[in-house]
């Protein structure tokens, strides 16, 4: 058996002292020593002032035991009591001999003075693990790796710089790194200067003693310099980010943790962590407003509404209004988003179907429990003779675009449901003809709301006027439908349109102006879907609307400066008049009266006609053939210079979010509400609040940076 050893021994004794003898021994389970790994046998024991010389000695007597290995085995002694620094030994005669590293094997016994010497490699050694040798040094409490095309990089948990630690095969070491945070190299940790020796009181005062070390060693953490304020700005970032309570300072564990990471650190009650947290949203909001501070033109904003148990707070739009007064009436404040809109009409489709649902999910399951189910209903289909390619499949309650997919694929296979019912006896759960054809009414308005949606979120960077189209569409199909004959068609339809009515009276004037700056489309698109929508009287009423509103926004951007730009610089110096009199040239003929005559005439007739605007110029041009690929962003800033008014309001207007919601899972996440708050964030200050909500949503969305 091997017992190993890690051994750190210094001998109190100088060098060929005659006090040291035989009767002091050290057994193998007695000491742990640094950097020397010792493998004694069960009975060895090692005489005399006993060490492993190596290549590094301290001075009188000091003996540093660094990295040699020695293998001692059955009834091997060791006695020593000349060992001199420096690698040597002293022979009998009293010379010097150099030594090596020196192995002894099971029928060596050096005794007395004699120190066995030389390139003896023999010897029984212990076995070694082929497990990849997992990193002890301490520089690894100060650093981490990781891997960058090929090589191994150490990066400074501290300062974050970056050092080379391996490449391939070829290593590095870790003697740069020390040096980094032992010698004052990394500038977020202070090194203590070590002490050139100790102090020895006597009876004539202090003395310097030597010092015992000479190797600098990593002291962890103890070393790094500690910030106060920065560990509070840390702990007020991990409150907001992961929406702990405020009072969790004051929690006994939690101060216990603290304590025990950092005993410095002194926790802060709960108003003063409420303080810190309130100091980071005004850090944070302080950045905001310099990065949106140079954007050119009006800012648009998405909001997320909570509601609360108690009965506080206003609604945003007459919020908003008493603050600020909002263009064209508050119109621009759109209240829901787009696909929870979509979300909402869709639940309450498949609300109006869910028992014939439940029946659909039963017979698939059924049909998919074994697969001598799947072969009888497979064989029907081939009876049948069904075309359908379609795949039968649950669908995921939480997103309506499945349970679309699900009812689609279910109409298929309706006469092989009801002859598998008649076939198995275990099967009971075949939809009727009744449900069958509510099945088909709710995937023709499930239809129109996945296309739209498709249609929506397919496009890369979705500009408002595009939701003018499938809007239109939607409410002009619900609005027949109320009226349908069909009982079924028009209750589905009535539950439907009474959610996407209310959506529409609200953002079609919005929806319209949007539509109107693409120059494809402009008025023309909103006169042919107002009559489709509301007849031709009714329609005409509606685009008199949207007119003027357009009009209004028109004339709030022509109240504004416009901003100089090198293009209207080169216009104002072109087309100016010299104003020095005497260039003007004069006409030497006799008809120079006739023709200042004529020159007086042609500017009372340019003072009786008014000047078109921007905007009507635009909308009298002749429309811009209809592209696949249309860049309607760009084709305003290629027609900047022509209308300079008219397209910032353009821009504007395009860049107003009509929907909150990017990823596809979300466009198709049913049960929309409006989020809770708890009884805790509801018992918050209002402005405490803000802070935990605001400077959560900043920090995620910003780059890690200190505080």
């Amino acid at each position: 058996m091997w017992s190993e050893n890690i051994v750190s021994y210094y001998s109190q004794q100088s060098m060929g002292d005659p006090n040291i003898n035989e009767s002091s021994m050290v057994h193998g389970t007695e000491t742990v020593f640094e950097d020397c790994e010792i493998f004694l046998g069960g009975n060895e024991m090692v005489y005399g002032c006993e060490a492993i010389i190596s290549d590094k000695m301290g001075h009188e007597a000091e003996m540093i035991l660094d990295y040699k290995m020695i293998d001692i085995h059955d009834s091997k002694m060791v006695h020593s009591n000349e060992i001199v620094p420096g690698g040597s030994k002293v022979d009998p005669g009293g010379e010097m001999v150099p030594y090596d590293q020196t192995v002894l094997h099971c029928n060596q016994t050096v005794q007395g003075s004699e120190i066995a010497s030389g390139n003896v490699t023999t010897g029984v050694k212990p076995p070694t693990s082929s497990k990849r040798r997992r990193k002890t040094s301490m520089v690894w409490e100060h650093f981490t790796t990781e891997d960058s095309e090929g090589c191994t990089r150490a990066c400074c948990k501290h300062c974050n710089g970056i050092f080379a630690y391996s490449s391939g095969s070829k290593m590095s070491g870790t003697s740069h790194l020390k040096r980094h945070v032992t010698q004052g190299h990394c500038p977020e940790i202070k090194v203590q200067e070590p002490r050139a020796g100790g102090t020895e009181n006597d009876c004539q005062g202090a003395v310097d003693k030597p010092s015992k070390r000479r190797r600098h060693t990593c002291t962890g953490y103890a070393n790094a310099r500690f910030n106060p304020d920065r560990s509070k700005s840390y702990l007020a970032k991990m409150i907001i980010l992961h929406d702990y309570p405020l009072q969790i300072v004051q929690q006994p564990t939690f101060i216990s943790f603290v304590e025990g990471l950092q005993p410095s650190f002194k926790v802060v009650n709960t108003d003063a962590i409420e303080a810190e947290v309130c100091a980071v949203y005004l850090k944070e909001r302080e950045s905001v407003l310099k990065q949106v501070g140079n954007i050119p033109g009006r800012i648009n904003l998405t909001v997320q509404s909570w509601t609360t148990s108690q009965t506080l707070g206003l609604n945003l739009r007459e919020e908003l209004s008493r603050k600020n007064i909002p263009m064209l009436r508050g119109q621009f404040l759109v209240v829901r988003c787009y696909a929870h809109i979509l979300n909402a009409a869709a639940s309450d489709v498949t609300a109006s179907v869910q028992s014939v649902i439940y029946k659909i999910r039963e017979s698939i399951k059924f049909i998919k429990s074994c697969v001598s189910h799947e072969e009888m209903f497979a064989h029907i289909i081939l009876q049948l003779q069904i075309p359908s390619n379609q795949t039968l499949c649950l669908d995921i309650k939480a997103q309506w675009n499945t349970t679309y997919l699900m009812l689609l694929a279910a109409l298929d296979y309706k006469q092989a449901f009801t002859m598998l019912e008649k076939c198995n006896d275990n099967y009971n759960q075949a939809p009727s003809a009744v449900d069958w054809e509510k099945v088909e009414v709710a995937c023709r308005y499930l239809k129109l709301l996945y296309d739209s949606a498709n249609s929506i979120m397919a496009t890369k960077d979705p500009t408002a006027n595009i939701f003018f189209h499938e809007a239109w569409t939607i409410q002009r199909e619900i609005s027949n439908a109320t009226d349908h004959q069909d009982s079924i068609s028009s209750a589905i339809a009535k539950g439907m349109h009474e959610m996407f009515d209310k959506y529409w009276k609200d953002c079609n004037v919005v929806l319209a102006i949007a539509v109107v700056m693409d120059p494809r489309f402009k008025m023309k698109i909103v006169e042919f879907s107002y009559s489709k929508i509301y007849g031709l009287m009714k329609g005409a009423k509606y685009v008199k609307l949207v007119d003027d509103d357009i009009h209004e926004l028109y004339n709030e951007y022509v109240r504004q400066p416009l901003p100089l730009t090198p293009a209207h610089v080169e216009q104002e110096v072109t087309g100016a008049l010299p104003n020095d009199k005497n260039n003007i040239p004069t006409d030497p003929t006799s008809t120079g009266n006739l023709v200042s005559g004529f020159d007086i005439y042609l500017s009372e007739v340019a003072m009786s006609q008014i000047p078109k605007s921007e905007l009507d110029q635009y909308l009298e041009e002749a429309l811009v053939p209809r592209m696949l690929e249309f860049d309607i962003l760009k084709w305003w800033k290629l027609n900047a210079v022509r209308y300079p008014t008219l397209s910032r309001m353009a821009q504007d207007v395009l860049a107003i979010p009509m929907s909150t919601v990017g990823r596809w899972s979300s466009v198709f996440a049913a049960g929309t509400e409006a989020k809770m708050l708890d009884d805790y964030q509801s018992s918050l200050h209002p402005e405490t609040l803000e802070a935990l909500f605001c400077a959560k949503d900043w920090l995620q969305h910003s780059s890690p940076a200190a505080p």
